[in-house]
């Protein structure tokens, strides 16, 4: 869980301050997407913006956590 806490408010604090938690062993990879898809203003979320952005669905399906992966196949 990338915001942790022992009271709601705190947990809700480390999400507006964008406090990120990961595991130790937690790839790196998997962390910046993680950081991607979190980022406090939704047009600058991956995934979110126009295609043809840096934060498009492309550039989501691109990033080198899914290297490997065929998102055609993935439906199958």
């Amino acid at each position: 869980m990338p915001f942790n806490g022992q009271h709601e408010q705190e947990v809700f604090q480390k999400i507006t301050d964008r406090q990120l938690q990961f595991p130790n062993d937690l790839e790196p990879e998997a962390i910046d997407l993680i950081d991607q898809l979190l980022h406090l203003d939704p047009q600058q979320r991956l995934g979110s913006g126009p295609k043809g952005s840096l934060n498009s669905m492309e550039m989501l399906k691109q990033h080198p956590y899914f290297q490997g992966l065929s998102f055609k196949n993935l439906a199958k």
